[in-house]
């Protein structure tokens, strides 16, 4: 599975990145959350908003309806032992 997604100075030109690549790289993005009000972790937020935006959603209530109907298969990549982050949830951290 390759992404295209725009990056830096490549905003014009389209770039193949590994998934594992795009993982690490937001695995490397600083949370700002207090640790405490964490229910879901800042890579299962970003990516379930990367792939459902990928696919189409336009809202944070389509973000949260992709991972809910993509829920066993986003299971088998990300902790979703809390179930799929609300829409509310999208919206305040992105």
């Amino acid at each position: 599975m390759i992404f295209l997604i725009f990056l830096g100075e490549h905003r014009d030109k389209k770039k193949e990145v590994d998934p594992v690549f795009m993982l690490d790289f937001i695995s490397s993005i600083e949370d700002p959350r207090i640790d405490r009000t964490k229910k879901h972790s800042l890579e299962t937020i970003m990516i379930i908003a990367i792939c459902a935006v990928i696919c189409g959603a336009k809202s944070w209530n389509e973000i949260e309806v992709y991972g809910t109907l993509k829920l066993e298969f986003l299971s088998k990549f990300l902790n979703l032992e809390n179930g799929v982050p609300s829409h509310d949830t999208f919206r305040r951290f992105l």
